[in-house]
């Protein structure tokens, strides 16, 4: 599991389907350490690790920076969406 190689998302696809095709959303890891944050477990170690803790080797894998631009990338289409949702609500009701 060392030797391959997977394109592993930052923020899983299926909890944000927006940015699933974001460049900066993937990266290269080896199967072992994908795996293991995926299931919320120390990358080399694979002992259990809390979601805090997890971020905080995403970060230090693609940098803070690059971490906190996704996240306002999910923020923006999120608020987007939700004021798109919330006219087309409004629109409906208005006869």
């Amino acid at each position: 599991m060392l030797a391959c190689l997977d394109h592993a998302h930052i923020f899983p696809v299926s909890l944000y389907p927006e940015i699933m095709y974001d460049p900066d959303n993937v990266v290269l890891l080896n199967r072992y350490s994908h795996h293991n944050l995926d299931d919320c477990k120390h990358p080399v170690t694979g002992e259990q690790i809390e979601k805090e803790e997890r971020d905080l080797y995403w970060k230090k894998i693609i940098g803070e920076t690059k971490y906190n631009n996704l996240l306002e990338k999910i923020r923006t289409n999120r608020a987007k969406v939700q004021g798109e949702y919330d006219g087309e609500e409004e629109e409906c009701c208005n006869y």
